[in-house]
């Protein structure tokens, strides 16, 4: 706008889609070699797919100057991000063998099936900032976010006569609201330079089963993220820097979603709406040179996760032979 005042603006979008199809052999054997001859069961699966998935950005930016002291900034930002998606899939099954015991297994497990589902994540964010220097040795740093986090998942599911599964169907929408606000005070004395700060950030979770409401449910979180860091200038052209960081990691909707994924009839599938943010720590200590013919720069990190968010599988105690995927 002039000098002193400047608008950004940006927007971009991918997306693809993909159509396949798929056929498999199963043989279910005893795993004792003298009893290996004559499978339990045995049988054959086909299948077909097709989805598409796409990303749509844009941010719009206000920064303002002073007059007076040009370090002395504020800023105003809007972020947009959208990630629709669609799946679907249809499962068949070809019986060549089955030992007597094993009917009413093998009839249960092997029923065909089609299912549509339609994902959307939607994520808006506001952003104030505010930066000014204190005397010639201070700065402080001060801000606040607030981010609107909508996901959706619908998954129908139908059997091979396409009569709607409503109890393995899931219609499931996770509304998150992320309040932030952080302050981080910065000094600088002749070769030593330091800064440390701390953001405090309020999750709030709105979890909703629209035709299971008697499931739904809210989660609030409530993370101090503590950051810090350390310089000292060697010379003119090096400095060593050690730095302390924080990060927060939520769960993703195709970590949280409950809908049980089927498709393998052996290898069942489903998310964890539990989960708690992920915490990670890191530790940083950085060389840099400058020369006028080369630069250097060496690093050395540790980095160390109490609660991560990992993927654990499991037998199924109630369908013998069935393995179970899902998150903690």
């Amino acid at each position: 706008i002039d000098t002193l005042r400047l608008i950004t603006m940006g927007f971009g979008m991918y997306g693809g889609n993909n159509d396949g199809t798929g056929y498999g052999e199963t043989v279910m054997k005893n795993a004792d070699p003298a009893f290996s001859g004559v499978p339990y069961y045995s049988y054959e699966s086909d299948n077909e797919n097709d989805g598409s998935w796409y990303s749509v950005r844009g941010n719009i930016d206000y920064q303002r100057t002073s007059r007076k002291l040009k370090d002395r900034m504020f800023t105003l930002s809007y972020k947009i991000n959208a990630r629709p998606s669609t799946s679907n899939s249809r499962y068949g099954y070809t019986l060549n063998h089955v030992e007597p015991g094993w009917e009413d297994y093998v009839n249960k497990t092997l029923a065909g099936q089609r299912s549509d589902g339609k994902q959307n994540s939607s994520e808006h964010t506001f952003q104030a900032d505010y930066t000014t220097p204190i005397a010639k040795i201070h700065t402080l740093e001060t801000g606040l976010k607030y981010i609107i986090r909508n996901n959706h998942s619908d998954n129908n599911r139908y059997d091979k006569d396409e009569n709607y599964d409503e109890d393995r169907s899931s219609h499931y929408k996770h509304l998150n609201d992320i309040l932030a606000a952080y302050v981080s005070y910065g000094i600088k004395v002749k070769k030593f330079s330091g800064r440390a700060g701390v953001r405090y950030e309020r999750t709030m979770q709105d979890v909703k089963y629209t035709e299971k409401p008697e499931q739904s449910f809210d989660a609030d979180f409530n993370d101090w993220v503590p950051s810090a860091s350390l310089g000292f200038k060697i010379t003119d052209m090096s400095n060593i820097r050690l730095g302390y960081n924080m990060r927060i990691q939520r769960a993703g909707i195709e970590y949280l979603n409950p809908y049980v994924d089927e498709r393998d009839p052996l290898n069942v599938s489903y998310g964890n709406p539990d989960l708690d943010s992920e915490k990670s720590n890191s530790v940083n200590l950085n060389y840099t040179l400058f020369t006028q013919k080369f630069n250097i720069n060496a690093s050395v990190s540790h980095a160390f996760v109490n609660n991560s968010i990992e993927q654990y599988t499991f037998m199924d105690t109630e369908r013998p032979n069935v393995s179970v995927s899902t998150y903690g």
